[in-house]
């Protein structure tokens, strides 16, 4: 099982940038890991800094920190901007 979090926990100071909190786990079945899912991750690794070396951070993807997260930039912008205003419209009811 692999778990992260995301975001602030902080709710009374809320980051208009990044409007939330998120604690995330993922299980895998060991040999899906093996077989399927870590060589989808290193083959990304690769095709996007040609190492295994990198560790994806949230944070650097979202604001495209760091070399090779660049491309990432209209996925992570789009996502970010969407979930401002779904943040901005549930604030003002």
């Amino acid at each position: 099982m692999f778990v992260d979090e995301s975001g602030d926990h902080n709710l009374q100071n809320i980051d208009d940038q990044f409007p939330l909190f998120c604690l995330c786990g993922c299980v895998f079945e060991k040999e899906y890991y093996r077989t399927t899912a870590r060589p989808l991750i290193d083959k990304l690794k690769i095709r996007f800094w040609n190492s295994m070396d990198v560790i994806l951070l949230s944070r650097d993807i979202r604001r495209q920190e760091g070399a090779g997260y660049q491309s990432f930039e209209g996925i992570t912008t789009l996502w970010t901007e969407k979930k401002t205003r779904e943040h901005r419209r549930t604030a003002n009811r």
